[in-house]
């Protein structure tokens, strides 16, 4: 039995809209490509971390959840009598690939069917801000369990905290009037390089695979270049896939690769598939995922 990927979607707005209302749309999206409704759906992990209001009380799981069945056409009755949670899981760049890695230990013990992760990001519409330079948009990826061994193998987490200070947010009241704060060290690309690298060398080891046999690499989107990069120090003799968006995409960054490469059906051509998600930390987080 192996935990797949049903379905993934990447919404970004024409207009500006808040966290809630584009992570829904992702997650309703999401649920079309797979052909379920939202009846279906059994666990909702939202890993997002920046909303315009700096919203974290009440968790946004619980609104997303709510937005999604209310503008839904489901007959369903609205969570009565149904097997449905939700929650927050805030862990940076790295928050995609744990919620995946929480959701596949509840479908490998048969606790749940189906288990979907969210991710977003909102520029703050209130105060000043410096330095924000993240893309509003959202996504989603809908996980099921396969009787066919396949789907997630391995998942890695790996900390560097010599470089804990390389990237920081912070919200600050010092002027009197509100201020968010973003501000990333100019090294920041290169040890977000070299920590990837000793991560997926470690990693690799550990599967008895090498490099060569990677047939699709899948990155964060953030910071810029960093797919590019590892690219060039992993596989230089070989084009992977490192989709790379015009702007930097912060928590959702993985899943619009992974939409990308979908869409192109490299995904689906490729055997071994390398998933790498790298934040402030710094932090590396990585998974194997087999196609039959």
């Amino acid at each position: 039995m192996g935990t797949i990927i049903k379905s993934v979607a990447f919404f970004k707005p024409f207009l500006r809209k808040g966290i809630v209302s584009m992570t829904a749309q992702a997650a309703k999206q999401c649920l079309k490509y797979a052909g379920n409704g939202p009846e279906n759906l059994e666990l909702l992990i939202n890993t997002g971390v920046y909303s315009e209001n700096h919203l974290s009380e009440p968790a946004l799981s619980a609104l997303i959840l709510n937005k999604i069945f209310r503008t839904s056409k489901t007959k369903a009755p609205l969570f009565q009598n149904r097997k449905l949670f939700s929650f927050d899981l805030h862990n940076g760049g790295g928050g995609a690939m744990n919620a995946i890695q929480v959701i596949d230990g509840f479908l490998q013990t048969g606790q749940i069917d189906s288990g979907m992760v969210v991710a977003g990001d909102a520029k703050p519409n209130r105060g000043r801000t410096e330095n924000f330079k993240y893309v509003n948009g959202a996504a989603a990826i809908l996980l099921v369990k396969d009787r066919k061994d396949k789907g997630f193998v391995k998942f890695s987490t790996d900390t560097y905290p010599d470089y804990e200070n390389d990237n920081k947010s912070m919200i600050d009241w010092g002027t009197g009037r509100f201020m968010f704060l973003n501000s990333q060290d100019n090294h920041f690309l290169n040890h977000c390089l070299e920590c990837a690298e000793k991560s997926i060398r470690k990693f690799l080891k550990t599967l008895h695979l090498e490099t060569g046999q990677l047939d699709l690499i899948l990155t964060s989107q953030t910071p810029r270049g960093f797919g590019p990069g590892l690219r060039k120090i992993l596989c230089p003799e070989r084009k992977k896939y490192f989709e790379e968006f015009h702007g930097e995409i912060y928590s959702a960054g993985l899943f619009y690769a992974m939409d990308k490469a979908v869409k192109s059906g490299q995904f689906r051509d490729a055997r071994n598939i390398l998933l790498v998600t790298v934040g402030a930390g710094i932090t590396v987080s990585l998974s194997l995922y087999v196609n039959a």
